[in-house]
């Protein structure tokens, strides 16, 4: 039996209402345009290294009353940032350190996620004309003690940081807290030939000015 001259048109009319309806029926499956999976295509998070202990490294380990806080850097993108035992603006938390008078097993342990991140000091840092630039030795003193002698030095009285001393510190930013270590590291061998008392004049100079600078920033 051959097919009418009316059913040949309502063929391709059904057609088309089927594929209206489709595309407007939002429980059916739609269709997805390239530039909608292009991040995806380009970055696949099956392919991308999720390994952050190769891209971050450790640039210095400090002690707020006796309490570890790190700074660490991202080797990509070149931002540095302030761990410690509490949540940072990331979420990452301090979970471990280990500093040594062996600087290459000086290493500390951050939480980021439900992931335990090791990171260390990179080769670089631990040049003799890197160590010289910076002036210090990183994870040196750990803070525990009011003084202490070292082969590597004289007596050294380390001032026990107060609890205000420590909420003030605290309460900066990341950045100012990142700034205010970056600067005592810079200055640690006058830090180290100081007097106990010249030494805490240091400190609360350089605290009061970063704290100042933070807080005209925030307005």
């Amino acid at each position: 039996m051959k097919p009418t001259f009316a059913a040949c048109l309502l063929l391709p009319l059904c057609a088309s209402v089927s594929i209206a309806t489709a595309q407007q029926d939002p429980d059916l499956p739609q269709r997805v345009e390239p530039t909608e999976v292009a991040a995806l295509t380009s970055a696949s998070p099956f392919t991308r290294s999720l390994n952050l202990s190769d891209s971050l490294v450790l640039t210095g380990i400090a002690y707020i009353e006796g309490k570890p806080v790190v700074t660490v850097m991202n080797k990509e993108t070149k931002e540095s940032h302030v761990v410690g035992e509490l949540p940072n603006a990331q979420g990452w938390k301090l979970a471990e350190t280990s500093a040594t008078v062996k600087l290459d097993r000086t290493q500390a342990k951050l939480m980021i996620g439900t992931e335990v991140v090791t990171v260390r000091y990179s080769q670089e840092q631990l040049t003799p004309e890197a160590m010289k630039k910076g002036g210090y030795r990183p994870g040196g003193g750990d803070g525990r003690h009011d003084g202490e002698r070292r082969d590597d030095g004289p007596r050294r009285d380390f001032p026990r940081p107060s609890e205000e001393d420590r909420q003030r510190f605290m309460s900066m930013s990341e950045e100012a807290r990142k700034k205010f270590i970056d600067i005592m590291r810079e200055n640690g061998e006058k830090m180290r030939m100081a007097s106990p008392e010249e030494r805490s004049a240091f400190i609360r100079n350089i605290r009061d000015r970063v704290e100042a600078e933070d807080k005209q920033n925030k307005r």
